[in-house]
């Protein structure tokens, strides 16, 4: 950056970044940036410490967190893309080898989960979560203990019980529940 520009200055970062963006974009090579994130939480887009210029410089930024519906992960989460549609995240953990050595170990299956979820909640938001998270798990781990039910009227209790359709279907996934459909004709179970 230099002595000389002050990275929470919009103007002083965009002239800074803007033959940076132009040679990019003349060569086809890409040019990786790594920030840090504020401490205050915040929207997800804001997060990135210094200037706005820096995320509105790049084409595309991801930010890296600990998964909302699974702690034991972390998930690289797409924030911004002008590139393309947004995506979904990708899950992964820190395993380390026998000698020690650190190694991503990632997860098959794409995580349904947004930047804002992942880097703009506070640490009491977090917790509130977990607490949700765990009393829908037993509540629906109760609807379902002696079997199978429809799901029309699993949508209804969970509705009745203020229970979110995308939180059902976020805990239904983490405890492995399958769907299945009855017949040509019949509803899905």
């Amino acid at each position: 950056m230099g002595t000389k520009v002050n990275s929470w200055r919009d103007a002083e970062v965009r002239a800074l970044l803007t033959p940076l963006v132009e040679f990019a974009a003349r060569t086809g090579v890409a040019v990786v940036g790594i920030m840090h994130m504020r401490k205050s939480e915040t929207d997800a887009m804001l997060r990135v410490s210094g200037s706005i210029a820096f995320v509105a410089a790049a084409r595309a930024v991801w930010g890296f967190g600990e998964d909302p519906d699974d702690p034991s992960l972390r998930v690289m989460v797409p924030v911004k893309n002008n590139l393309a549609p947004l995506g979904d995240s990708l899950g992964y953990q820190i395993a380390d080898d026998e000698a020690g050595v650190p190694y991503l170990v990632w997860d098959a299956k794409p995580r349904k989960v947004d930047a804002n979820e992942v880097l703009g909640i506070t640490a009491k938001e977090k917790n509130e979560r977990a607490k949700r998270r765990k009393g829908v798990e037993d509540w629906l781990r109760k609807r379902l203990a002696l079997g199978p039910k429809p799901e029309k009227e699993i949508e209804a209790e969970a509705k009745a019980a203020e229970v979110g359709w995308r939180t059902l279907t976020r805990t239904k996934d983490s405890l492995g529940v399958r769907s299945h459909k009855a017949g040509m004709t019949g509803g899905w179970y």
